[in-house]
């Protein structure tokens, strides 16, 4: 009888317009994808290339970007430098949202592509101020590894550079999720590069977009090279 009681309970929890339910997936979630993400990063051996474009966003403020599938040891390596993050309301955006903030991390709410002009507004404004911000430009939902226009808006508004961001992993598997999440092995290679900065130009916001574009790509593959040649001669 008991047993019954509480399956009848989880059912009318686990409807996803509960807001309780809501809340504890979200807190149980988020506690499990820290505790991994943590463990995963802290058994890496990771080493950061490009230090001085990252130190002059921590100095001054700027805007960094990295793809949605490689952000687990850029969050993890710039944990608690009051760095700032957009983060989406959706379901998932709340999941996340929770992790970023467990690494010391300053959210934005919202979605930086999809018309969400407020949240452009807010970002730039922040930057303004010196705020220093990691976007991942082609979330929440992708095209996967294609630049929205929303960090390209932000970029212009404010008069920054976008600094992208490169991660090379010498040994890793992937998610079967839209993006294709990296997941790290354990003792793995790994180099985050932090590239020259793109500056806003005379080509405007998808001119500038299409720079970042192909910039992420390009700080991908120096990551990737930088990641291969870190391993013993007869791994690779």
């Amino acid at each position: 009888m008991q047993r019954k009681h509480l399956l009848r309970l989880g059912r009318r929890l686990k409807g996803s317009q509960n807001p309780l339910w809501r809340a504890i997936r979200s807190e149980v979630l988020s506690s499990l994808v820290w505790a991994a993400a943590s463990i995963l990063a802290g058994m890496s051996r990771v080493r950061i290339a490009g230090a001085s474009n990252l130190g002059r966003v921590l100095a001054h403020g700027g805007i960094t970007a990295c793809w949605h599938s490689k952000t687990l040891f850029p969050v993890y390596i710039l944990q608690r430098q009051r760095m700032l993050a957009v983060i989406s309301r959706s379901r998932d955006g709340e999941i996340q949202a929770r992790v970023f903030e467990r690494f010391g991390w300053e959210l934005i709410r919202g979605s930086s592509g999809g018309g969400g002009a407020s949240v452009i507004r807010s970002a730039a404004k922040a930057v303004r101020k010196g705020g220093a911000m990691g976007i991942t430009p082609d979330g929440p939902m992708g095209p996967r590894e294609r630049v929205q226009q929303g960090v390209a808006a932000i970029a212009a508004l404010c008069d920054q550079g976008v600094v992208p961001v490169g991660v090379g992993c010498s040994r890793h598997h992937r998610m079967s999720t839209w993006d294709r999440y990296m997941i790290p092995t354990p003792g793995s290679r790994v180099v985050v590069l932090f590239d020259d900065p793109i500056l806003p130009g005379d080509d405007g916001v998808e001119g500038l977009r299409v720079r970042i574009e192909r910039g992420i790509a390009a700080a991908e593959a120096k990551a990737e090279r930088l990641a291969a040649d870190l391993l013993p001669p007869a791994d690779r």
